[in-house]
């Protein structure tokens, strides 16, 4: 399975076909040249940034909507499951909310298993951030690492057979640190850090290696230098 970004959430690569929620909350399948596009099923969206993601012959949508009380705006971050095709099938698996603040967050699906990457902000200031195992069989929840107030701030996921790999990356002392979490273990591996004071910068994961690279030059109109590790 493969997942690309798009404007109203991901793009979704499964045997073959591509599936999108569009406008509406309608979920469409359609082969990459376009051919062959049809409505699936109708998810509900909420009023805010989702995501999508295929696993085991369900749809999990995941939302994180803005409620408006008084003078605080609250964001709920909220995790669906739909039985592909049966949009009457939603369940609601997961749900956090953060008095005045933004949740961020990612996932990743291995086996019967979703893993949640939580950060809780306040502006530009991270508050808290937390990793999850949720067992998608039974409905519970496991907390692999949380921290108040975290000097590192994720930047970047990528996802293997075995485990996952996080870049991350610590503001104050202009450093990235690049960390595996196995599946089978549950154990965190710290591979590297790596020194960039440059805050315009990113640290992507790609599968046989890593890109460091500053995008501030973009926007004064010269490309982004990159390293690759």
């Amino acid at each position: 399975d493969l997942r690309m970004s798009r404007g109203l959430g991901d793009v979704y690569k499964r045997q073959g076909m591509l599936y999108y929620i569009g406008e509406y909350g309608v979920l469409y399948q359609m082969k990459p040249d376009g051919t062959q596009k049809n409505q699936v099923m109708k998810v509900e969206t909420g009023n805010g940034d989702i995501r999508l993601a295929l696993h085991r012959g369900y749809a999990y949508v995941l939302r994180r909507d803005e409620q408006i009380t008084g003078a605080q705006t609250n964001n709920i971050l909220t995790v669906q499951r739909y039985v592909i095709g049966d949009e009457e099938s939603k369940t609601e698996i997961f749900r956090q909310e953060a008095e005045g603040g933004i949740i961020s967050s990612k996932w990743i699906f291995h086996a019967n298993t979703m893993y949640l990457l939580m950060e809780n902000k306040e502006g530009p200031t991270i508050t808290k951030n937390g990793f999850y195992r949720f067992d998608l069989a039974n409905g519970t929840m496991e907390t692999l690492r949380e921290e108040e107030n975290p000097a590192w701030r994720l930047r970047d996921i990528m996802a293997s057979s075995d485990s996952f790999t996080l870049s991350e990356r610590n503001e104050a002392e202009g450093m990235y640190r690049v960390s595996r979490y196995a599946y089978e273990t549950g154990e965190w591996t710290e591979l590297f850090q790596i020194a960039e004071p440059e805050l315009s910068s990113m640290l992507s994961i790609m599968e046989n290696g890593y890109i460091l690279y500053k995008y501030y030059y973009y926007f004064e109109g010269t490309p982004p230098t990159y390293k690759f590790l």
